[in-house]
């Protein structure tokens, strides 16, 4: 979960004040956030983002814009989960950022992330594994209609209940 732009879009009150600070550098290591989670999920589900499957944009060229919301449930690939350089997260390179990709009707939906928003070891371990299936909603934040390259912002990202397949 990218917290932060999450935060955004449901308003700055939207998380208790004690759940911003523990919150403020990412999901701490080794600790218990069954509390802090909760309220995450409350909040998730008062919002209402609109998206639009990749699956189903048939025309990324007219379709794709700066600011669309996007969403997926599918086998995607993995690159550089196991960055630990600041820099990576900070300077995009498709060669060093941690992120996710997936291809759809010729263009690439490239999302690079932040590993501190990265819940548990299991997640972590997905995300390193190279290829696996998820499920997300990210927001357009460039389009490279040359390249056929769309850079998007994950808003949420996970490994999708199995009883949804």
């Amino acid at each position: 979960m990218n917290v932060p732009r999450l935060l955004r879009l449901a308003g700055d009150g939207a998380l208790s004040p004690s759940t911003k600070l523990k919150l403020r550098s990412g999901f701490p290591r080794g600790e218990t956030l069954i509390r802090e989670l909760v309220e995450i999920e409350n909040t998730l589900r008062q919002m209402s983002i609109r998206a639009v499957d990749v699956k189903e944009i048939d025309d990324p060229k007219s379709e794709v814009q700066e600011g669309l919301v996007i969403c997926y449930h599918q086998r995607v690939r993995t690159k550089n989960a196991a960055s630990k350089d600041v820099a990576d997260v900070q300077n995009y390179s498709f060669a060093r950022s941690p992120l996710i990709y997936l291809d759809s009707h010729g263009y690439r939906y490239i999302q690079p992330y932040d590993p501190v928003w990265i819940t548990t070891s299991t997640a972590q371990g997905t995300v390193r594994s190279g290829n696996c299936m998820l499920a997300g909603i990210a927001i357009v934040k460039a389009v490279n209609h040359a390249d056929r390259e769309v850079i998007a912002s994950p808003l949420t990202f996970g490994i999708p209940n199995l009883f949804d397949f």
